[in-house]
C-alpha cells in the first residue's frame, strides 16, 4: 500500500514538473528573396512577431514561437500557393536561437483570360465587382470574395433567383488561369405576407407599424435588417428572429417569431458631481410592455444641493392610424427646481406628441405647457454682487412645435456615406396680454463621404 502511494506521488511530481517547464524561448526569423509579398504581410500570415508602432525603443527584430517552427515549411507553401505562387520554394537555415527563410518565388500563375457575361440590367454595373485584370497574379481568396460580392449585390437588388456559374480553369503548367463569369439573373423577387408568431400582450398592428420588408416590395436584405432594429427598437422583446428563408417562385414570405421580454422592468441609478449642482445622485426604473401593446413607462428622479428633478413618460405605439400611416403617441410631466446665484427657479411641464417614424423619415408634432415661478434668494456669498435683475412672478408658456427628420445615411450606428437632415421649430405664446410671442426655428444638415 505504503508503495502504490510513493509511485502515485513521484507521477504526479513528474507531471507538475512538465507542466510547469519553462517553454522554449522564440525564434529570431529573417526572409530574404521574396519580391512579389512583401515582409510585412508575410509575417502577419505566418504569426510572426514584431514590435507595435507605440514600442518605437525596440529594435525591429522579429520573432516565431518556438511551438511554430515544426510546421513553418508547410505554411510557407499553403501561404504562398494562396497568393498564386504554386512554384514557391524555401529554404530554412536554423540554429539554436535563429530560422534565416531564403524564399524562391518562381513564376507565379498569371490571368490569361476574363470571360464575363453578366445578363442583368442594373443600375450598379456589377463588372465593377470582378477586380481582376489581365496579367495579374491570381490569388484564390480574391476569387472566392468577389464570387460572395456578387451574390450580396444580387440579394441586396431584388436578384434572388439568380444562376452564377464562377469558375477558374488553372494550368499549372503554363503558369496561367482562365477565369469564367456567367450569371443569368431571373426574376426580381418581393416580399410576401407577414405572419407572426410568439406574440402573447402585443397586436399584429404594432409590429406590423414597424415591418419595413412590406408585402409588394422589391425584396432587399438591408430592408430586413432594418425590420429587425425597428422591432428591437421597441424595446418589448428579448428575440425577434426575422426570417426570409422561404420562397415560393419569386415571392418570400416573411416570417417573424418573437419573445417577449420576461424581465419588464429596467432600473438604473448613480452617483455624480458637477462642478454647478455639486453632488447629484439618480435613479430611473423603466417599465417596458406597460400594460401590453409594447407601451413604455419610465419613471426618473435625480436630487443634489441646487437641484431637484422628476420626470414620468409614457409612451404608446399605433395610437391612431391616419391614412394608413402609424401614429405613435407620447407624454410627459416633470417638475424641477433649480437654484441660482440670487434667485430660484420652479418649473412644471407637461408635453404630449404624435410621431409618425419609419426608416428614413420622423415626422413629429407636439405641443407644451410650463409653468415657471420665480423667487429671489438670499444665497450670495461673501463680497459676490447680483449682477442682473430678477422678475419674480409666475410664469406660463405654452408652445407646439413640430420636428423633421431624414435620415439617408448608409448606417446609424458607424455611418460611412449619406446624408442628415433635421429642422424644429416652436411657435410660443404666453397666458399673459402683454407679453410677446416668438418663433424659434433650428436647422442642422450632415453630409458624410467616406475617402
Amino acid at each position: 500500500m505504503f508503495d502504490a502511494v510513493i509511485r502515485i506521488l513521484l507521477l504526479w511530481i513528474l507531471t507538475l514538473f512538465l507542466l510547469i517547464g519553462e517553454s522554449l524561448p522564440p525564434y529570431k526569423i529573417y526572409f530574404e528573396g521574396q519580391k512579389g509579398l512583401s515582409q510585412e504581410k508575410l509575417q502577419e500570415a505566418l504569426g510572426v512577431k514584431t514590435k507595435s508602432f507605440f514600442e518605437f525603443w525596440k529594435d525591429d527584430t522579429a520573432y516565431l514561437d518556438s511551438e511554430l517552427k515544426p510546421t513553418l515549411g508547410e505554411s510557407l507553401k499553403s501561404f504562398y500557393a494562396s497568393e498564386g505562387f504554386y512554384d514557391a520554394s524555401f529554404g530554412i537555415d536554423e540554429t539554436n536561437t535563429t530560422l534565416r527563410v531564403t524564399i524562391k518565388e518562381n513564376q507565379p500563375i498569371r490571368i490569361r483570360d476574363i470571360d464575363i457575361d453578366i445578363n442583368i440590367s442594373s443600375d450598379y454595373n456589377l463588372k465593377k465587382l470582378i477586380k481582376f485584370k489581365k496579367n495579374q497574379i491570381f490569388v484564390a481568396q480574391k476569387f472566392v470574395s468577389i464570387k460572395e460580392a456578387i451574390k450580396n449585390r444580387l440579394m441586396k437588388e431584388g436578384y434572388c433567383s439568380y444562376d452564377l456559374d464562377t469558375k477558374a480553369y488553372v494550368d499549372l503548367e503554363k503558369h496561367r488561369v482562365d477565369l469564367r463569369y456567367l450569371l443569368k439573373k431571373g426574376g426580381v423577387c418581393t416580399f410576401g405576407k407577414v405572419t407572426t408568431s410568439g406574440l402573447e400582450t402585443i397586436d399584429d398592428k404594432v409590429v406590423l407599424s414597424r415591418v419595413r420588408a412590406v408585402e409588394g416590395e422589391r425584396f432587399n436584405q438591408e430592408l430586413v435588417k432594418e425590420t429587425s432594429t425597428a422591432l428591437y427598437g421597441l424595446n418589448a422583446f428579448d428575440s425577434v428572429l426575422v426570417d426570409v428563408n422561404r420562397k415560393i417562385y419569386n415571392v418570400i414570405p416573411v416570417d417573424i417569431k418573437f419573445v417577449e421580454k420576461q424581465k419588464p422592468y429596467h432600473t438604473e441609478s448613480g452617483v455624480g458631481y458637477d462642478t454647478y449642482v455639486g453632488k447629484r445622485i439618480h435613479a430611473e426604473i423603466t417599465r417596458f410592455n406597460f400594460w401590453g401593446e409594447a407601451q413604455k413607462l419610465k419613471f426618473r428622479a435625480s436630487w443634489s444641493q441646487r437641484e431637484q428633478e422628476v420626470s414620468l413618460n409614457f409612451f404608446k405605439p399605433v395610437l391612431v392610424k391616419f391614412f394608413g400611416y402609424p401614429i405613435d403617441f407620447g407624454a410627459e410631466w416633470g417638475y424641477s427646481n433649480l437654484e441660482f446665484d440670487g434667485f430660484q427657479e420652479e418649473k412644471s411641464y407637461l408635453k404630449a406628441y404624435t410621431e409618425y417614424n419609419n426608416a428614413q423619415l420622423k415626422l413629429r408634432a407636439g405641443v407644451v405647457r410650463e409653468d415657471i415661478t420665480i423667487f429671489g434668494v438670499d444665497n450670495l456669498k461673501n463680497g459676490q454682487i447680483l449682477e442682473q435683475a430678477i422678475n419674480e412672478g409666475v410664469f406660463a408658456l405654452y408652445y407646439p412645435y413640430v420636428q423633421f427628420s431624414y435620415d439617408a445615411r448608409d448606417s446609424k450606428l458607424n455611418p460611412k456615406n449619406g446624408y442628415y437632415l433635421d429642422a424644429y421649430s416652436e411657435f410660443g405664446l404666453s397666458d399673459e396680454e402683454d407679453n410677446t410671442a416668438y418663433l424659434k426655428m433650428l436647422f442642422e444638415g450632415r453630409l458624410i463621404h467616406t475617402v
